[in-house]
Parts: C-alpha cells; sequence; structure tokens
C-alpha cells in the first residue's frame, strides 16, 4: 500500500489552487468523507465544502413522485420505517427503498420491505438455522451448504446445486464417504430444508423475494469474512469444474460477478479469470466480456483486465483471457479500451500469437482510426517497446491489418515508422523468424496480386537497405538467373541502388 500524503501535499495542493484562480482556473477535488482524512486536509479546510447526504425520507419521497408512485408515499409513515429514517441511509440505497416500495405489492407487509431493503437479513436468519433438527434431517452444516450453493447457482440445476453443496463439505474436511452420504439426509429433504424451491429440473431461492440469491451470497461473504479465501475458492472451483453444463457454470460466473462489486472483493474477479481461462476459457471470455460491458460492474471488471496485464509475469492463459476478449465485442463497443489493454496484454505475448492477431484483425476491420492511433503513439521511439512490435506484427499478420499499416506509410513519418519497425522486428532475437516468414507471405501474396507490388518494394527496399539482416541473407542468395525479375530480386537491386547512393552522397 502506498504511504498516504503528508502536510506538504495539502499546502502544495491549496497553493496550486490560488495559482489557478488567478488565472480563472479552478481545482476541484471530490471526494468522500472516507477517503478525505489526513494531515494534508488541514491545509484544505478553509475551502472545503462538506456535501452530505440528503435527508433519506423526503428523498424517498422525491423518488416515488418522480417514478409515478406518488400513492404510496403515505406509506413512509408507517412505524416500520423509523429504523431506517433514524439511520438516515446514503441517497443510492434511499433510492433503491423508492424501488422496493414501488415495487411491493398493494398488501405487501411493510416489514417484509425493510427487510429486502435490510439485505432480507431476518429471512436469512432463519434459513441457516433451521428448527428442525435430528434423526433423518440434515445436519446445520449440510443445510447451510445447501443454502448458499442455491444462492451461487439461483435457477441452476438440481444436481448442480447439490454438486456445488457438496463440494464446499468437501472444502470444509467434512468426510463424504458413500456411507456418510447415505447415512446423511436424502437430496430431496437437504434442499426442502434450505427452501430451495423446484421448478422442473431447475430450484430457486423464493422468488417473490427480490433478489434475494445475492442478498444471501452478499451476507455470506460479511458475516464470515475470516473465511472469504476458502468461499471463493470453493465458489470459482465450482464454475471451472467442468462436469457442470455450461449454463450452469454461468450462472456461478455472473453470481460471482456481481457479488465481487458489491462486497467490493478484487480477488474474486480475479480468481474468475485465472481459474476459469485454464479450464473453461471460452465461459471465461463470455462472461467476462458481459460483465466488462456491464453498466453496473463493467468498470470494476474493465480495471481488472487493465490490472492484469500490469503484473512482471502474469500465466500465459490469463494474457490469452485479456487478449480474446479485447478482440471480441468489447472492440465493437468499446474500441479505444480495447486497444489499451491489447497493448498491456501484448507485453507479454509471443509474436507469433494467433489470439493477438485475431483481436487486432477485428479492431482493425471495427475501428481502423483507433488502431492507427495506437500504432502511431506506439512506435513514436526510435527503439520501439516490445508492445508496439508484437502489434505491428500482430496486424501484419492479417489482410485487413496489413492494408492498414500499408495505409500508414502514405505521410513521411508514417513510413519512417513502418521501416523502423520492420528493421526492429528482425534484428530482435525473439522476433526475427516470425517477422521473417510473415515477409515470405507478404512477398507470396504481392506475386499473386494480393497486396500491390510496387509499394511493397518501394517500403521493403529501405527496411533492407542499411544492411541485409542475417535472417534474410538466405532470400537473397538464390541460384535462379531470373530471380532479379521477381519481387525480392526486385527488392535487393532497389536496397543496393539506394545503399550506394547514400554512401556516395555521404562522401561528397
Amino acid at each position: 500500500m502506498p504511504e498516504p500524503p503528508g502536510q506538504r501535499f495539502g499546502d502544495a495542493l491549496r497553493d496550486y489552487g490560488e495559482t489557478g484562480r488567478v488565472a480563472n482556473r479552478y481545482l476541484v477535488v471530490l471526494a468522500t468523507p472516507q477517503s478525505w482524512q489526513g494531515p494534508w486536509t488541514e491545509a484544505a479546510r478553509p475551502f472545503t465544502m462538506g456535501l452530505p447526504s440528503p435527508d433519506a425520507k423526503p428523498l424517498v419521497g422525491h423518488e416515488l413522485r418522480r417514478r409515478g408512485a406518488s400513492h404510496r408515499i403515505s406509506w413512509l409513515d408507517d412505524r416500520a420505517f423509523e429504523g431506517i429514517w433514524e439511520s438516515n441511509p446514503p441517497a443510492q440505497d434511499a433510492r433503491r427503498l423508492a424501488w422496493i416500495i414501488q415495487e411491493a405489492a398493494e398488501g405487501d407487509d411493510k416489514s417484509a420491505i425493510v427487510d429486502e431493503f435490510r439485505g432480507w437479513h431476518q429471512h436469512i436468519g432463519a434459513l441457516l438455522s433451521p428448527s428442525q433438527q435430528g434423526p433423518g434431517e440434515p445436519t446445520l452444516v449440510a443445510t447451510r451448504s445447501m443454502v448458499w450453493a442455491g444462492a451461487l447457482l439461483h435457477g441452476g440445476t438440481k444436481r448442480s446445486v447439490i454438486q456445488a453443496a457438496d463440494m464446499l463439505l468437501d472444502n470444509l474436511k467434512l468426510s463424504r464417504e458413500p456411507v456418510d452420504v447415505l447415512s446423511d439426509a436424502t437430496s430431496s429433504r437437504r434442499l426442502e430444508a434450505a427452501h430451495l424451491t423446484p421448478n422442473g429440473d431447475h430450484v430457486f431461492h423464493n422468488t417473490n423475494k427480490h433478489d434475494l440469491a445475492p442478498a444471501i451470497l452478499r451476507h455470506l461473504w460479511e458475516e464470515f469474512p475470516t473465511q472469504r479465501e476458502l468461499l471463493r475458492t470453493w465458489a470459482v472451483a465450482v464454475a471451472a469444474d467442468q462436469s457442470l453444463p455450461d449454463n450452469d457454470a454461468r450462472i456461478v460466473a455472473s453470481s460471482l460477478l456481481n457479488l465481487a462489486t458489491e462486497v467490493h472483493d478484487n480477488t474474486i474477479i480475479d480468481s474468475i479469470g485465472r481459474d476459469l481461462a485454464e479450464h473453461r476459457r471460452s465461459l471465461a471470455v463470455e462472461v467476462l466480456t458481459s460483465a466488462a460491458l456491464d453498466p453496473e460492474i463493467g468498470r470494476y471488471v474493465r480495471n481488472r483486465l487493465y490490472r492484469w496485464m500490469t503484473v512482471k509475469k502474469p500465466p500465459a492463459e490469463l494474457v490469452a483471457l485479456v487478449t480474446e476478449i479485447c478482440g471480441g465485442e468489447l472492440a465493437l463497443r468499446q474500441p479505444a479500451i480495447a486497444v489499451t489493454r491489447l497493448a498491456r496484454a501484448a507485453t507479454h505475448s509471443a509474436y507469433s500469437s494467433q489470439p493477438m492477431v485475431e483481436a487486432f484483425a477485428k479492431l482493425s476491420e471495427v475501428n481502423p482510426a483507433e488502431v492507427a492511433k495506437a500504432l502511431k503513439t506506439w512506435l513514436e521511439e526510435q527503439q520501439p517497446k516490445r508492445h508496439a512490435l508484437v502489434s505491428f506484427l500482430a496486424l501484419a499478420s492479417s489482410p485487413v491489418g496489413a492494408r492498414l499499416l500499408l495505409d500508414t506509410t502514405n505521410e513521411r513519418d508514417g513510413r519512417a515508422r513502418f521501416v523502423r519497425a520492420w528493421q526492429q522486428l528482425l534484428k530482435d532475437d525473439d522476433a526475427w523468424e516470425a517477422a521473417d516468414t510473415q515477409l515470405t507471405r507478404w512477398g507470396s501474396d504481392a506475386e499473386k496480386g494480393e497486396l500491390p507490388d510496387d509499394q511493397l518494394i518501394d517500403l521493403l527496399a529501405d527496411v533492407y537497405e542499411p544492411k541485409i539482416y542475417r535472417s534474410s541473407l538466405k532470400r537473397f542468395f538464390a541460384r535462379d538467373e531470373e530471380f532479379q525479375q521477381t519481387f525480392w530480386g526486385k527488392i535487393l537491386e532497389a536496397a543496393v541502388i539506394r545503399n550506394h547512393e547514400r554512401h556516395k552522397e555521404a562522401a561528397e
């Protein structure tokens, strides 16, 4: 964790603001009361404005009016809500309460509305503390495991819910030998004890209680904070288990992503990415793409995609996962975000990475301007970094990417970047073989008329003019008498002439 700023930071912040004010430039810092604490805040105290959350009751009334539910404003005077008004919840929670009141049935008990607002604590407490115990009844921990598994797999198949509950019991080191299973309560009784309702082959928690399943998972994380690592390992292992049907694994992954944002636990998202990428990558791409584009949790997930690629050596499966996500729907909907994360992934990718080729091909199709702009920035340095060269070669490896690269050479600076990138690739120990292979393909495509041969000959003569790179030496030693008339023969001739003219100019 970084060290918190000291007094000097506050003084510098104040001075910067005062200097800007003279120039009609105003600095505004927005922060929560929890984060705006420390010695630096003293210097800013004279111009710090507190903006407390508005009173909850009038705010809920206003929201009901806005939602067309003015006839329910009188409900707010019910004694069941007194505790809520006394605690004065923040504006976001007050708006959620208004939604709950609006959605409630006309004859609903007001205490049920309060229980839903507070996360169904009373109902969840009753689920986790069943009154019936004894012979033929499931044990307390068996009932609780079924309650939690049902919340994790809300709407999943009965078999998967039972399997998930048993996996948790295994993680708790409870014996599940055949004799233990057969002497325990039946699966049907365990489902019944957990108040899980079957609908065909699927089971649900009480669907009349809005968002009960996510509330149960949130309650589990909040009430057992010392067991979060065990719970996280269990839940992600359920999703990664390949014996689970894809639809059920999808339910688990979605439940966990929502839980991660509600309880601000990024390690859940990290576990989903790491473990699903290894065992069910296509599913991981699907659920994380959907989550990255979600208006509620998208910001959190996109941040994790970026952070995963900033570590020194991320797992290869994770790099491939981020690459595929950036080359999918994210490229269509958020191309700038996709390009940024793809650049990070390129740092850890092989020069011949097929997922990288496919991702850049997709981005080049949907938003070539964004790719060209990024490439211009990446290749600006005299010694382009690895991510720039990996990205360049990935573009060169697809027809749409090759056309984009050739289009960038219409300007002098773009031509210089193009030549410099190929030269760097050809003298890089890790890259030259993949680059040489791709240039051979370009030559074949040019001879077949699929790429403009005159333009390529002109460009590649510049690439090879300073010296014939070791990786490509053999291509210029052809014994064929007609070699000079071939694509590579013309490049060699142009490169030799340019090299001679350069030396002549230098001598003069």
